[in-house]
């Protein structure tokens, strides 16, 4: 069994197939991102809340657990499976409830990414397809997203 680490998230398959997905025994274009420890000793979390910490501002099509909507077209960049996690005490910043209230776009931006990384897996380039199912399985007591694509031809 082949694993490939991309970012915090683990792709599991038997052979790679075009767009650096996997092809899984199933014959299926796979993706599992697997739910780790964080930086603080928790669990990160699988969500579609990734307000100021996405690399992208377009992931209105995430479901509240953070996998994408059967259905969903995908292409290169598009954020495929949403996942934060939170940062060492010592990397944040400390603002105030009032502060928080006061502050600017980019300050909120700059507090939450101090707070909180980005683990969530995004669709490898050249590559274009559809979700045909998505759903979190658990195995060995550890939570993995998985994202079945069926690519463009």
């Amino acid at each position: 069994m082949l694993s490939i680490n991309r970012n915090v998230c683990t792709v599991i398959a038997e052979e790679t197939v075009g767009c650096g997905l996997m092809r899984d025994a199933n014959n299926m274009n796979t993706i599992r991102c697997r739910r780790l420890v964080d930086e603080t000793g928790h669990m990160e979390e699988f969500t579609n809340d990734l307000s100021y910490i996405a690399k992208t501002e377009q992931y209105s099509y995430l479901l509240d657990n953070g996998l994408p909507k059967v259905g969903t077209k995908i292409s290169p960049g598009m954020l495929l499976i949403g996942k934060i996690g939170q940062k060492s005490i010592e990397a944040r910043d400390r603002l105030n409830e009032v502060q928080r209230y006061a502050a600017t776009e980019n300050e909120l931006n700059d507090y939450y990414n101090n707070w909180l990384y980005d683990g969530s897996e995004y669709v490898p380039e050249n590559c274009f397809g559809q979700v045909i199912n998505a759903y979190i399985e658990t195995v060995d007591n550890v939570e993995n997203a998985v994202v079945e694509i069926e690519l463009d031809r």
